[in-house]
């Protein structure tokens, strides 16, 4: 094939071709030259003799190409020569750390015919190199590119708001974005974060941001944001550390995503990582330096931001929020002093002890955990008091996730305090001094109202002042959030209370206390019927418990499980039910996943460590069916 040929193909004369191959082309359109490149190197055409040569010059079609090694380097280069074969070029690569390095390089790939010459990754102090390669079409990348260059690299601004948009999608609203400090990248890789939860969030979205610190990352983060967004994979490595210090399963609890130069490996769960667009990144690179060498557009300008490659892993779920509705608990807060003994003391006796527990306790607290360890969504309303107990329930609850704004100090009086004495048979006989629990007032109840919105149930207890009670009633009621309560150390509840109650829990003895003219459990709850209740499930222990709404009823044995403690066996049961009725579980099968749960507390040592997590609710579910 000679220029002749090139010239029919073409369509053109064989000067136009001659021109074009010369770089005398200026008055040659684009549109006509494009079409005789392309002619040329679909061909492969190459001067058939020196003489030809001498007269009509052959291009190259060879690039140079000199790199920095760094991470994502190679997805880079093997991009940037696919994408150079094909266009019909070759690349002539060579790899610097320096400046002084790179203008080496320059001067050795200068040596061969070039027709165009790409800088990546060197450091910008290389003005004089640039003024070596002033004669050629360049392309600078930077992968690391400040806001205001020029050069082509990677938009970190892009890359956070991809990576925050992977949680926003699945609902999260309440994200941290983790980096090492505040360089240019870094920020820019925050602010995309920012913008995409003030786009794509709701009116209540926040971002945090946190220049990694154990104590930072432990402190509240964790435990008031449901996901993280790392800005590589060593942070994300921090973050899942601290998760599980911190008891925050991922994704259960927290969901993590990172940016990472490659795959990484080693995450359990698998980490959902976004890569960096290298790959496209070569081949915008390439095809501008190409464009700049046939003299055609640099760019389409509605090309679009370079977006990042996502791989999902195992460390992305939806919120728990988004998953089940809040549960309000409202009762007592407690140290528990737990006694192991033989058998109770008599009036007139001592009775020895070899072992105690000390843990935090109480109703209201117990419950909270019951309700946090299902994966449910809790606010607890309840009074420590400001002293060392009060502050060691306070950081208790905390570091499990509970929701503390509605639980308050006071200096007025000390924790309240449970003395508990556990019999080898596993019953136990319970003192309790009421201490802050009693400064409660119906005032600050009102003060958390907000906490009841959106709320599917209420789990309330008797053994807070009765005035506490028919407060948290009417706001529930007016809230439209259903009432679990709990009836103790209480002999008489006023009608308001019974009508406004959507299931009452009694045990047997409460409820005979409440109803002594009837000795069945079907009288009694016939009777907490006709007073206004919608349900009633009578708790038996270890003859399980009684159930009915007036126009059903069954009776439900309880799981076999070997007793070492009953204590917290009903608030196992309340939080346990109080869950899964606001998951829309039927109310039959609630209630017999609930005495599993009650079971399953009785087979450790003191309350809320025994209480049940969701895992082994469902599986033991599905075993005793």
């Amino acid at each position: 094939m000679n220029i002749r040929d090139i010239a029919k193909l073409a369509g053109v004369s064989p000067s136009t071709v001659s021109k074009i191959l010369n770089k005398k082309d200026q008055a040659i359109s684009a549109e006509t030259r494009r079409k005789v490149l392309s002619v040329i190197k679909e061909n492969h055409y190459r001067p058939a003799a020196p003489s030809a040569a001498a007269a009509f010059p052959a291009r190259s079609f060879l690039l140079g190409a000199v790199l920095q090694k760094r991470p994502g380097i190679d997805i880079f280069l093997e991009s940037l020569l696919l994408a150079a074969a094909r266009e019909g070029y070759s690349v002539l690569t060579r790899f610097a750390e320096t400046a002084a390095e790179e203008r080496r390089c320059l001067q050795a790939l200068l040596e061969y015919p070039l027709e165009g010459i790409l800088r990546c990754g060197i450091p910008e102090n290389g003005e004089e190199n640039q003024a070596l390669v002033k004669s050629l079409p360049c392309c600078t990348v930077n992968f690391d590119r400040p806001a205001a260059s020029k050069a082509l690299g990677l938009d970190y601004a892009q890359l956070g708001y991809q990576a925050a948009m992977e949680l926003v999608e699945q609902g999260h609203n309440r994200i941290f974005c983790m980096v090492h400090g505040d360089t240019p990248n870094e920020m820019q890789f925050v602010e995309g974060c920012r913008k995409c939860l003030h786009v794509k969030g709701s009116p209540l979205a926040e971002l945090q941001t946190c220049r990694y610190s154990r104590e930072g990352l432990e402190g509240k983060l964790l435990l008031e944001n449901t996901g993280a967004v790392c800005f590589d994979t060593a942070l994300a490595e921090k973050v899942y550390e601290g998760a599980e210090r911190k008891n925050r399963r991922i994704p259960r609890y927290l969901s993590v995503v990172s940016l990472s130069e490659n795959e990484p490996g080693g995450f359990l769960p698998r980490l959902t990582v976004l890569l960096p667009p290298f790959a496209k990144l070569a081949e915008a690179a390439c095809r501008g330096l190409i464009a700049r060498i046939e003299g055609a557009e640099t760019q389409k300008k509605n090309e679009g931001p370079l977006c990042g490659q996502l791989y999902r892993g195992d460390s992305v779920a939806m919120p728990l929020s988004a998953k089940s509705k809040k549960i309000v608990v409202v009762g007592p807060i407690n140290m528990d002093t737990t006694i192991y003994l033989k058998d109770f003391p008599q009036v007139g006796r001592s009775a020895l002890t070899d072992s105690r527990l000390i843990s935090p306790g109480g109703k209201g607290l117990n419950q909270a955990i019951g309700v946090v360890k299902l994966e449910g969504i809790v606010s607890l309303i309840g009074k420590v008091g400001r002293d060392y107990e009060g502050s060691e329930i306070w950081d208790y609850l905390h570091s499990h996730g509970v929701d503390l704004g509605c639980v308050r100090r006071t200096s007025r009086d000390a924790t309240g305090h449970a003395y508990i004495c556990v019999q080898k048979d596993g019953e136990s006989g319970i003192m309790v001094y009421k201490g802050a629990n009693d400064l409660l007032t119906p005032q600050e109840v009102m003060e958390h109202e907000a906490a009841f919105d959106g709320a599917a149930y209420c789990l309330l207890q008797t053994e807070l002042n009765i005035e506490i009670v028919r407060t948290v009633v009417r706001l529930a009621h007016r809230k439209g959030v259903k009432i679990l309560l709990k009836p103790a150390a209480v002999d008489e509840l006023d009608d308001e209370i019974f009508e406004k109650t959507d299931i009452f829990m009694p045990n047997e003895k409460e409820s005979a206390r409440l109803c002594p003219d009837r000795d069945t459990c079907a009288g009694q709850a016939e009777y907490f019927l006709e007073k206004g209740v919608g349900q009633v499930i009578i708790t038996r222990g270890g003859k399980g418990c009684y159930w009915s709404d007036g126009s059903r009823c069954q009776t439900f044995p309880a799981e076999k499980f070997d007793v070492i403690d009953t204590t917290g066996a009903a608030d196992a049961f309340a939080s346990a039910l109080a869950v899964l009725l606001a998951k829309g579980m039927e109310i039959r099968e609630a209630i017999r996943r609930a005495t599993i749960a009650a079971g399953f507390s009785t087979t450790k040592w003191g309350t809320p460590e025994s209480l049940i997590d969701w895992d082994t609710l469902e599986f033991l579910s599905s075993a005793r069916k």
